[in-house]
């Protein structure tokens, strides 16, 4: 199903819906030099209540850290839990939504941007049913406090080192790692080994690629041969990669998310990119303007911020 076809048919109901429902609420803008302490969760839209025949995701505004939420009527999927910064700001949302359990928390690299949060998230009380993740392991202060976390609440991480399928009823996320050991990087860096999640809901797909960058977004575009997705959250917190037009080729995305913040915005050169592949400055959301939440059902599409 195209985004964009559906969105056009929708757009005077959409702009009907949002002038009765409040927007997400993201807090205030970055007060540090990358991210942004004194964002807020709570909001009282219905962003993430899923209904039969359904699939939502919420990307939570956390400045340059990773987060996002999907949910349909049955099942609460957890992509990257953000960084220490924002350690609260995943357990804090899914509590405020009425949500006890994670079906599955899908980790696409162990940088501190990533699995930050992870600790909080466990000792919030939430049930967490499966931990996935990468092959490798980090010398790190936050990796080791991820580890600690992880063993204290006798859990343990299902290793992803090839293409898999995880499927909730019509939902479907399909991972895709590193096909080679990239050389890992710092507590803050890990584009070469991120792992990059396919989110299928019926006609309806879109693309997390986390950090991914250099030689690692090359294999990507390759991984993704006959891919297509209709939204795509751009890699690395939008920096700029000359490997990025291969991917947006490969996917042909007409809807891009981009984790930003105020302080670190998305590079002119990857503003460019997106619009020469057909991704106008309409259809793109950065979340340094707040939290993108996405509605769909197979057939129509919504996104807000």
């Amino acid at each position: 199903m195209n985004f964009k076809k559906i969105a056009t048919s929708l757009l005077a109901g959409l702009l009907a819906v949002t002038c009765l429902l409040p927007l997400a609420s993201c807090g205030s803008s970055d007060s540090s030099g990358t991210n942004d302490p004194a964002q807020t969760t709570n909001d009282n839209s219905d962003d993430v209540v899923a209904t039969a025949g359904e699939v939502k995701v919420k990307i939570l505004k956390m400045g340059r850290a990773l987060a996002a939420v999907i949910r349909t009527e049955t099942a609460t999927i957890v992509i990257d839990t953000g960084d220490d910064e924002h350690a609260t700001d995943v357990s804090t949302y899914l509590s405020e939504k009425g949500i006890t359990t994670v079906d599955a928390l899908i980790l696409t690299n162990y940088s501190k941007k990533c699995i930050g949060g992870v600790p909080q998230l466990l000792k919030s009380g939430i049930t967490v049913k499966a931990v996935y993740g990468g092959t490798y392991a980090k010398d790190s202060n936050t990796y080791t406090l991820f580890s600690n976390a992880m063993a204290s609440y006798k859990l343990s991480t299902t290793t992803v080192g090839e293409q898999q399928t995880l499927t909730f009823g019509d939902l479907s996320l399909t991972l895709y790692p590193p096909t080679k050991n990239y050389s890992t990087l710092d507590d803050e860096n890990d584009e070469g080994n991120s792992i990059a999640v396919v989110a299928t809901f019926k006609n309806n797909s879109m693309l997390f690629s986390s950090r991914i960058a250099g030689d690692r977004m090359s294999e990507l575009t390759g991984q993704l041969s006959g891919v297509d997705v209709d939204c795509l959250v751009v890699p690395n917190f939008g920096a700029y990669d000359d490997n990025l037009a291969g991917l947006l080729s490969a996917v042909k995305a007409e809807y891009a998310v981009i984790v930003a913040s105020t302080n670190n915005p998305p590079a002119d050169l990857t503003m460019t990119a997106l619009t020469t592949a057909g991704i106008t400055a309409e259809n793109t959301f950065v979340t340094r303007d707040g939290s993108v939440e996405i509605s769909a059902d197979g057939t129509t599409f919504s996104i807000k911020q």
